[in-house]
């Protein structure tokens, strides 16, 4: 019998966004995993179409990513080592990696090459070579409709595995992640990863798959997608300055530096008490430890910013390490 080749091609910073959703706010409180998504994938490839899943193979997979250049890497932390960490990951998992560098425009903000052209090319490319005969794709953008609808005029399927889920930046403002209707439309199947997740009533072994065992110690997940944008995992202690004075102020060269507790923690963000009001922070703003890890009462140092509303809220959120 002839085998079914699968090509699978992922916004990486989509899925990661999305495996941080899972991980941060979602109950599963799990990171997802690129091993047991691709074996997601090929049973799901094989059941809708009828085929022993034995004779369905994965014969390529590609991941595109925007990240910043080596040397603004070198300035954040453990970047440079969380973006080694995610090389290695993807050579284990036989993933082809496409990185999109972000370039400096006028020394003030960056410029971003189109990454939905680099993967539609790519797509494209293997579908009119005849490598494929069926496609997954891990987006949620339209500008990926015009590729789908030329790959489906090969006589190609299109499967679309997709989230949909809420969740609050790092400046508090509740965030909405859809899937364009013009892609859902244009893709032959389309599978709502956020209904299976959430709909299932018993533990299904191929949907536990694509999450991290919860058995895994954290910090040793050899397919994990990690969070790569922020550094968690800072050993270096705060030391307790010795300029404190009493609203809690402290004076640096650099900038001002608060001490405070921490009130409360949601899905992926909390408070810090602070007069008059009290201060919102992401999980994204906490520097020297997990997230999860905090609990309501610890006290921490931060410094403050204004979020794009003009409100004040907490930044560089550091744990008081005793």
């Amino acid at each position: 019998m002839k085998t079914r080749r699968i090509g699978i091609f992922i916004d990486g910073n989509y899925l990661n966004h999305t495996s941080n959703y899972y991980h941060y706010t979602h109950t599963k409180r799990r990171r997802l995993h690129l091993g047991g998504l691709h074996d997601f994938i090929r049973n799901w490839v094989a059941q809708t179409e009828e085929q022993d899943r034995r004779l369905v193979k994965i014969v390529e997979s590609h991941y595109f990513r925007i990240r910043i250049n080596a040397f603004e890497a070198s300035n954040r932390g453990h970047q440079l080592y969380y973006d080694r960490q995610l090389d290695d990951i993807l050579s284990y998992e036989n993933i082809r990696p496409h990185y999109i560098i972000y370039r400096p425009n006028g020394g003030v903000r960056k410029e971003t090459p189109s990454m939905e052209a680099r993967l539609s090319v790519e797509l494209l490319d293997a579908c009119y070579q005849n490598k494929l005969d069926a496609v997954a794709l891990i987006v949620n953008d339209g500008a990926y409709a015009d590729a789908v609808i030329k790959v489906n005029a090969l006589g190609i399927p299109v499967f679309l595995f997709h989230w949909e889920f809420d969740y609050h930046n790092d400046e508090g403002t509740e965030v909405s992640v859809k899937t364009s209707y013009n892609l859902l439309e244009a893709c032959t199947f389309t599978v709502n990863m956020s209904e299976l997740i959430d709909k299932q009533r018993t533990t299904d072994y191929w949907i536990e798959k694509i999450f991290v065992s919860e058995r895994e110690p954290h910090g040793n997940k050899d397919n994990e997608l990690l969070e790569e944008d922020f550094d968690f995992t800072s050993d270096e202690k705060v030391p307790t300055p010795s300029n404190t004075q009493n609203n809690g102020h402290i004076d640096t060269t650099d900038n001002a530096i608060f001490e405070g507790e921490i009130l409360t923690l949601k899905n992926g963000y909390g408070f810090i008490k602070y007069p008059n009001n009290n201060l919102f922070f992401h999980y994204t703003d906490v520097v020297n430890t997990d997230f999860q890890e905090l609990q309501p009462g610890e006290k921490v140092f931060f410094s403050i910013a204004k979020n794009d509303q003009g409100q004040e809220v907490a930044k560089e959120v550091r744990k008081i390490l005793e």
